[in-house]
């Protein structure tokens, strides 16, 4: 599950919760999750996601049907707020588990979400480059 920290906004931290320390179900935790990002976004202040989530476990990111449906029903829904919004995820992926595969999960989730998710390798990379962002809104 992953758990939504805006505590650094405009830097909006992504990160990843061991199921078995909340409570809630996955279900409970996914919706909690739109209701956060809907929070956010009703700032009106773009903002830069950034998530440090490992991709190794395909099961472990596989939505159910009905989770699908949610996600994109709430996307229809907040598809204006989420482009104008936010600026980009920036996900901190180790050099070394960089790959095509990656590179194409990337153009697919940009696609989908409307913006773009950068690669960088660390964490410091990651803040440079989303205050970079940040600092060059028009």
């Amino acid at each position: 599950m992953l758990r939504i920290d805006e505590s650094e906004f405009p830097l909006v931290w992504l990160i990843q919760v061991d199921q078995m320390e909340n409570s809630s179900s996955q279900s409970e935790a996914y919706d909690n999750s739109f209701v956060q990002l809907e929070k956010i976004l009703d700032k009106k202040i773009p903002f830069v996601i950034i998530s440090a989530t490992e991709f190794e476990d395909e099961e472990q990111h596989e939505h159910s049907k009905e989770e699908k449906m949610k996600l994109a029903l709430w996307l229809k829904k907040n598809r204006v707020s989420v482009k104008k919004y936010i600026i980009a995820q920036i996900q901190i992926v180790p050099e070394n588990k960089q790959s095509i595969i990656l590179k194409g999960f990337v153009k697919a989730f940009s696609k989908f979400w409307g913006y773009p998710m950068l690669i960088v390798s660390d964490k410091d990379s990651a803040i440079v480059k989303a205050n970079n962002l940040l600092n060059n809104i028009k």
